[in-house]
């Protein structure tokens, strides 16, 4: 017995530790520690050579956390690129690409390094190497939601590092295989090879198709905003435009940085300002990258508002890039945008209102068309005589009109240089990019970030299945415990599917999984409300006769199922799909659809807690009702929700006391998940529990069995996470595990006392009052008379195990009985 005791605790602590190596939140140490690193000014020597040791040893998250941040880059130095370039992982590869297209204060511009880091990237499907050249969104000017593709050129695309990078055929094929792949799980993708074949192939059929949904997606959002203001303000806004810039650009920006035929090689980036192979649209684009790169090494500002004054620093680079800008912006717009951008105090140099307003109104009037998405009220100034406020059209409104017409100009202009070519017009009608879910292709490949969240669910989830299982066999026949058994299958499906899907790994391989899992959402939903409407229909109460009479969990399901249908053929939006969320997968939401489904949520849980009510004061007081349970489960479960809830201003006052935003992205959704997976555990066992009460013998000291054990467990799983948590933060991961071992060896030492209060509080909540079968009170009377003189004899325990064999009584029968014995002496 004492062997087997050994090998199961030792089995208990094996599984945890190995649970706690996947599940533990390495991710969120990691980040956190990357941005305390990127957002102090000084470089910490004991965080540089710790995250140093971790890229060093091949720690995936530190890879990830720090290829993306060009700042700690710059101050971890060279040895941070070796060790990344080294890693051999493509996706990393993909991030650094763009350091080698730019240069950064580390590396020197290189671009047949950006584009071989391009390919390697390309064999996990991760596509970099800038993808928008302007950052800004559209969707700042105004409310539309409105998804508007690409805004601005991309700075420089691999296709057009692959044009210049005279590859040959047999590569070409390669690259185009590749591409062809992973279209199908990224928009990025889908439109590098829409890119190759007109750029490389000569075939321009899918390219027509990208720009045609393009442009369809600005037209739209257009209309939009058309209707948003009215017709007085946007005739006003209109006339403003046009006084403002009355001509757009003839030049086209977009896939063009780089005019074909402008450069030689990959090499003459390096001398495009020397004499004959001056090449001013390609000098302003060198010049630009090496500007953002610059601005993203900078120390991050918090302010929300405009710096007023230039603060302390080295701005060399900056003011350089002015110099060389200055000569370009009046034949050059994309010269005259970024002049502009860099203008501001945080770039060294300090404008007066005037200065400013010209430098904005070069930008929107150059040939760049995207110059008006990025000027600002300032250029009022120069236009007294429009008001930047009014019914009539304004100067805003103009601007917002400048920036969508340009961009549908630009786009313009790019179909005519892809059609200028070809003799016929055609479309690729069964190439598109509206159906990718643009979200799907991981960052890191690998184990998930919040594994531990997703097997929990599973994990719970079939725990719900089991109970589900025990209140069938409890009365098969009885319609409360076929709506209870009902109920909890659908609850268990959706922890399973749901929040099970954090356990999927972000692997290319894995993404059908997680779409399938999150495609089975609506399914699922509409199942939970049909089993809340037959619970609401067992229930004895009027509300619960009219939900039997009409079945209205039914027609609320199947209503609210026919709309996600019609959604779908309509606009082709699913309820939810599979996206990364930084390193898991979890869902992207129609967040009208969710709407809808929480009104339904909210109303199924209110009628089933209505009827609860009813139920418990129609109760006879002198006999024990299952509705009591049901209760109860109700208040834990609303209890852990709302805890769940408080985590986030909890969290974000943390983050703001710590000023460390990592906290909120990684620190918060952990327990708020956590918080209420657990809390439908206790929901789920409540609810079985006043189902099966009456049923089946015993199932009170199992239920306070297994209680007794997951509170062990957790105690055990927390001692060894908290140690080891503290530990490695401040010393290493090996103290950090050794530290965990001793905490959760600690707490086994002390399990004994620990499972009696566990017991006794337990027992304190759930009372032991079950009343015996015939059976089980013949063998109690036996037990009694043996146990008397405080021993039983070898005699006496034959004749017991003879006694149960007859009574058809197993051991775990005779152990309870036993048991109540032992708890009543």
């Amino acid at each position: 017995m004492r062997i087997r005791l050994l090998l199961s605790t030792a089995l208990i602590l094996i599984i945890g530790l190995i649970y706690f190596r996947f599940a533990r939140p390495e991710a969120m140490v990691v980040e956190s520690l990357v941005s305390r690193f990127d957002t102090t000014e000084t470089i910490d020597p004991r965080s540089r050579d710790l995250l140093l040791e971790k890229l060093n040893q091949g720690d995936r998250f530190t890879q990830y956390y720090v290829a993306r941040s060009k700042r700690s880059l710059s101050k971890l130095g060279l040895d941070a690129y070796n060790s990344l370039l080294d890693s051999g992982q493509p996706e990393v590869d993909a991030m650094l690409s763009p350091d080698f297209l730019s240069g950064t204060s580390v590396v020197d511009i290189e671009w047949g390094k950006a584009l071989s880091l391009y390919l390697s990237g390309l064999d996990s499907c991760s596509i970099h190497l800038g993808n928008d050249f302007d950052e800004i969104d559209m969707r700042g000017r105004f409310v539309t939601g409105q998804s508007w593709g690409d805004l601005g050129p991309p700075v420089i695309t691999g296709i057009e590092l692959i044009e210049l990078a005279k590859l040959s055929e047999s590569q070409h094929q390669k690259i185009h295989e590749q591409l062809s792949y992973c279209s199908a799980f990224s928009v990025w993708a889908a439109r590098d090879l829409a890119l190759f074949e007109w750029k490389i192939l000569g075939d321009n059929r899918k390219f027509l198709v990208y720009l045609d949904q393009e442009k369809a997606k600005v037209k739209a959002g257009l209309e939009v905003f058309k209707a948003a203001v009215g017709e007085e303000y946007l005739s006003g806004s209109s006339a403003i435009a046009e006084a403002i810039k009355p001509e757009f650009g003839t030049k086209s920006y977009m896939f063009n940085l780089i005019p074909r035929g402008g450069l030689e090689d990959l090499e003459t980036i390096r001398d495009l300002d020397n004499g004959s192979n001056r090449n001013e649209e390609a000098l302003a684009a060198r010049l630009v990258l090496g500007m953002k790169s610059t601005a993203a090494e900078r120390p991050p500002t918090f302010s929300i508002s405009r710096i007023e004054e230039i603060p302390e620093g080295d701005f060399s680079a900056e003011e350089q890039f002015r110099t060389d800008m200055s000569s370009l912006a009046d034949s050059n717009g994309l010269a005259a945008t970024y002049l502009h951008r860099f203008s501001l105090p945080e770039d060294g140099i300090k404008l007066s209102d005037e200065e400013y307003a010209q430098s904005s109104l070069r930008m929107v009037q150059s040939d760049y068309d995207w110059g008006a998405c990025n000027a600002d009220s300032e250029i009022e100034l120069l236009f007294p005589n429009f008001e930047y406020y009014s019914d009539d059209g304004d100067i805003q409104g103009a601007l917002v009109l400048l920036c969508i017409n340009g961009h549908l100009n630009q786009l313009d202009l790019l179909e005519q240089r892809a059609t200028n070519d070809f003799s016929q017009v055609e479309r690729d009608h069964e190439f598109s990019i509206e159906t990718i879910t643009s979200g799907t292709v991981p960052n890191m490949k690998g184990l998930s970030s919040h594994i531990g969240i997703g097997l929990s669910a599973i994990l719970i989830g079939f725990v719900f299945f089991y109970l589900a299982y025990l209140c069938f066999i409890a009365d098969s026949t009885n319609r409360r415990n076929k709506s209870v058994c009902f109920l909890l299958i659908s609850e268990g499906l959706v922890l399973i599917f749901g929040l099970g899907i954090l356990a999927v790994p972000t692997q290319l391989e894995f993404v059908p999984l997680a779409i399938g899992m999150s495609l089975t959402i609506p399914v699922i939903l509409s199942g939970l409300t049909v089993s809340q409407g037959y619970f609401i229909a067992s229930t004895e109460t009027s509300l619960g006769a009219f939900f039997a009479r009409f079945r209205i969990g039914i027609v609320i399901a199947s209503l609210w199922l026919l709309s996600q249908i019609l959604s779908v053929i309509s606009s082709g939006e699913y309820f939810a799909t599979a996206d990364i969320v930084r390193q898991f997968y979890f869902w992207s939401i129609n967040g009208v659809a969710v709407g809808s489904e929480i009104l339904i949520f909210l109303f199924m849980h209110s009628c089933i807690l209505i009827c609860l009510i009813t139920e418990h004061r129609k109760r006879d007081p002198n006999k024990e009702s299952s509705t009591s349970y049901f209760l109860y489960a109700y208040f834990m479960r609303f209890l852990f929700l709302l805890v769940s809830l408080l985590y986030a201003p909890v969290v974000i006052a943390l983050a703001v006391f710590f000023d460390d935003l990592s906290i909120v992205f990684n620190y918060g959704p952990d327990l708020m998940f956590m918080s209420y997976i657990y809390g439908e555990l206790i929901y789920g066992l409540l609810f079985c529990y006043g189902i099966v009460k009456g049923n089946i013998f015993g199932i009170t000291q199992l239920i306070k069995r297994g209680m007794v054990k997951v509170i062990f467990t957790a105690l055990l799983f927390t001692a060894f996470y908290f140690m080891e948590t503290i530990v490695s933060g401040e010393f290493s991961d090996s103290l950090g595990n050794l530290a965990g071992f001793l905490g959760a060896s600690l707490v086994l030492l002390l399990e004994k006392p620990i499972n009696k209060h566990a017991y006794n509080f337990i027992d304190y909540l759930i009372p032991d009052n079950e009343s015996l079968g015939t059976s089980e009170e013949a063998y109690l009377y036996l037990y009694r008379v043996a146990i008397e003189d405080g021993t039983i004899s070898q005699d006496e325990q034959r004749m017991l195990d003879s006694m149960a064999q007859k009574l058809e009584l197993g051991a775990e029968d005779v152990l309870r009985i036993k048991n109540r014995i032992n708890n009543i002496t």
